[in-house]
């Protein structure tokens, strides 16, 4: 039995697998709001999914299944330097039973202005539905980073999405699939032995064999 070469066998467990790519799908936004101009202002997080999500075919915010969010922190970078770690307790849930709202940061007087947020956190359940009926499988973990819309600083309503990712999918192709990479692979062998079958009776014709 001729065996198989290392190229050859390499191209099979290519063809006879596939990796669908992470995508994000958003879940809601952290948000700074100044509360009180010239005085304070507050991170927030509105959860979009569950009751809160779009609903199709509008795909903002596609998630049915209503995530939680929990060992929520936040890394707040101010204009002078400074940066500050407020932990989970930082948010109380808000009214919607999703959400949260978050504790006064003082930005009067001599106190500095936030030049950037970055939330990080974990979502469950992992295995959700979207509005159009589908199911996906999301990373627990997730992070979303605030950046000002214009200037050095935070301005009122500045916000960035919160995203859950779709986990990477590596497996073999449906039946479907198998059929068509195996005809494939077939006509590659079948070429490559016709090739070869030329080249030797080139090879011949010129006596070299």
């Amino acid at each position: 039995m001729q065996r198989m070469g290392g190229a050859s066998a390499s191209l099979v467990l290519f063809l006879l697998s596939f990796s669908a790519p992470a995508a994000p799908i958003p879940a809601g936004f952290v948000s700074w709001d100044v509360t009180f101009p010239g005085n304070s202002g507050s991170f927030d997080i509105t959860n979009q999914t569950g009751p809160n999500a779009s609903t199709f075919p509008d795909t903002t915010f596609p998630i049915t299944t209503t995530l939680h969010l929990s060992g929520l922190g936040l890394t707040v970078h101010f204009a002078n330097g400074s940066t500050v770690v407020e932990p989970s307790s930082y948010f109380t849930l808000s009214a919607d039973g999703e959400s949260f709202n978050g504790s006064p940061i003082a930005i009067g007087g001599t106190n500095p202005l936030p030049t950037s947020a970055t939330l990080t956190g974990t979502f469950s359940p992992v295995f959700i539905t979207l509005n159009n009926g589908t199911t996906q499988t999301i990373l627990s973990s997730f992070s979303a980073t605030i950046s000002p819309s214009a200037g050095t600083t935070l301005a009122d309503g500045d916000f960035a999405i919160i995203n859950a990712t779709t986990t990477t999918v590596t497996g073999t192709p449906e039946p479907g699939t198998w059929f068509l990479t195996v005809a494939g692979f077939g006509t590659l062998l079948g070429w490559r032995k016709k090739g070869l079958a030329t080249f030797r009776n080139l090879l011949e014709r010129k006596g070299a064999l």
